[in-house]
């Protein structure tokens, strides 16, 4: 069965991968491999083109400079959780902030003047002189992560680190759109020359 690693770049040679699945049909094609086995080593090498894809480098600009960013699962994982622990953190200290405000506001709010007991003043609203609530919500603190080629860390905003993450989920749904083709197109074949006929280098991965 074949398997391409991961870790290659995005960007395939048509050649190359047009190469590799003529290898594929070469082997499907010889004598004693069934419909059932032939459709299954082709979508073996779908999903194989798809998993490589999706983890393949993506590219975003930080800070006005252009990166290649590690998008494998591992890397990505990392990212989200650092960004959730982040968030996590912001959100208590902002908690913490704004109890600390509410307190200091309440303590120096006035309560009203009341009208005599004997005194009925229907209609009539009491105010106090409330003062503003000043709280400014803590910044979220950066993430430092280190792009391809470089060895120096970055330092990504929030913002960046979302934006990275939704590129990434972004090409995985494309990606999966053309798999799931190509699958139903296997899963259509009735001849092993039907199988040979779906096109994994053609498509518009």
């Amino acid at each position: 069965m074949l398997a391409l690693d991961p870790t290659v770049a995005a960007s395939y040679a048509a050649g190359a991968l047009a190469a590799a699945e003529a290898s594929v049909d070469a082997l499907i094609g010889q004598p004693g491999v069934t419909l059932a086995q032939a459709v299954a080593a082709k979508t073996a090498f779908v999903d194989a083109v798809f998993h490589t894809l999706r983890q393949a480098p993506i590219a975003a600009t930080v800070g006005g400079t252009a990166y290649n960013w590690d998008a494998r699962d591992e890397a990505v994982a990392a990212l989200a959780a650092a960004l959730t622990g982040n968030l996590m953190a912001q959100a208590a200290t902002a908690v913490s902030g704004l109890m600390t405000a509410l307190n200091s506001w309440i303590g120096s709010t006035s309560p009203p003047a009341l009208p005599p007991v004997n005194t009925l003043n229907y209609g009539i609203v009491y105010s106090a002189d409330v003062p503003a609530l000043s709280y400014t919500p803590p910044a979220l603190a950066g993430i430092s992560w280190t792009p391809l080629g470089t060895m120096t860390p970055v330092s990504l905003a929030a913002a960046d680190a979302t934006t990275l993450i939704q590129a990434v989920a972004s090409r995985r749904a494309t990606l999966q759109a053309v798999r799931l083709a190509l699958q139903a197109s296997l899963g259509d074949c009735r001849s092993m020359a039907n199988v040979i006929a779906v096109s994994v280098a053609g498509a518009s991965w």
